[in-house]
């Protein structure tokens, strides 16, 4: 499971009113729960945002991790395979026809799947299956585990939507139209690729530069290159950390930020800024022309509209 982190530092920008109670209580929200992380060094209580998940009618409790930084909804094989009557049902439901690329192989789909996030329904939808990712539970084990994470919550669920993500209140909403109390939020422009994630533009040491965003690294503020880093940070390292990503743990270290960085108009405190010495993600900053990812530590205090239909963010 990929691991984030503890909020940082918090943005607030815009504003909104509740002008319609009616449509505040018809909005349909799903709960989701915060999981922590051991670190070598000490323990973070909120790390990854877990939601609550049926698949079809099969009786398990499962849960998956909300990740705007993954391209799509997958159930993770070795897991799923560990409910072997289940596991060998849903073969009948791979189409090795329908294929997507996920952290650099192709892997198939299952289809016709009813999901449920909470209590909200996503009918007869597309699921990844993440053949060669899972944790793995032996038949003396499975009963007795409370709750199994079964996969991750992609971008892919929420295009041409509005997801709002209420971070203080651990719940999220999926709309077709922008629900009234929050026309008045202000809003940035971001850019979406062609896979579905946004990009969020900020200033750096007075330079544009655009950010991916990425609910699945919240464990920093800002995540980029060694190179980037050392451009905008104090020499000293404040901070290090073990973290794990997709199955690969590494070391992460963080230096002190001491050039401005803005979010619109909005300059962000000087916090520290992470980066790795093994070049893990250089090359896809690099190829794909941005300067780093940034989490759920901006907005941990605040509620996020995403706007996939026009490509814009609010926060409020």
């Amino acid at each position: 499971m990929r691991i984030i982190q503890i909020v940082i530092f918090g943005l607030l920008f815009g504003y909104f009113a509740v002008s319609n109670q009616a449509v505040a209580q018809s909005m349909q929200w799903i709960s989701f729960e915060w999981s922590g992380y051991q670190a070598k060094t000490r323990y973070f209580d909120k790390s990854a945002i877990l939601v609550k998940t049926k698949i079809d009618d099969l009786p398990h409790n499962f849960k998956m991790q909300f990740d705007l930084g993954a391209t799509h909804t997958v159930i993770y094989g070795k897991t799923f395979e560990s409910f072997k009557k289940d596991f060998a049902t849903y073969e009948q439901k791979v189409d090795s026809t329908a294929l997507f690329w996920y952290n650099g192989k192709k892997y198939p789909t299952y289809q016709s799947i009813n999901l449920k996030l909470d209590k909200v329904d996503f009918k007869n939808i597309g699921i990844g299956k993440y053949i060669d990712y899972g944790n793995t539970f032996s038949s003396d084990t499975i009963d007795k585990v409370k709750s199994v994470v079964i996969g991750t919550i992609g971008v892919d669920l929420f295009q041409d939507k509005f997801l709002i993500i209420d971070y203080p209140n651990s719940k999220m909403c999926v709309t077709e139209k922008l629900p009234k109390q929050f026309e008045k939020v202000s809003f940035i422009d971001v850019q979406k690729t062609n896979d579905g994630r946004i990009f969020i533009p900020m200033e750096i040491d007075g330079k544009p530069e655009r950010l991916l965003f990425d609910t699945g690294v919240a464990m920093f503020p800002l995540l980029t290159s060694e190179k980037n880093a050392k451009a905008i940070a104090e020499p000293i390292v404040k901070d290090s950390l073990d973290v794990n990503s997709w199955g690969k743990t590494y070391y992460t270290y963080g230096n002190t930020i001491n050039k401005p960085v803005k979010l619109g108009k909005k300059q962000l405190p000087k916090g520290l800024v992470y980066y790795d010495k093994i070049q893990l993600f250089d090359e896809w900053f690099e190829n794909n022309k941005f300067w780093g990812i940034i989490g759920n530590a901006y907005f941990i205090n605040n509620v996020l509209i995403i706007d996939y239909k026009n490509n814009k963010i609010g926060v409020k």
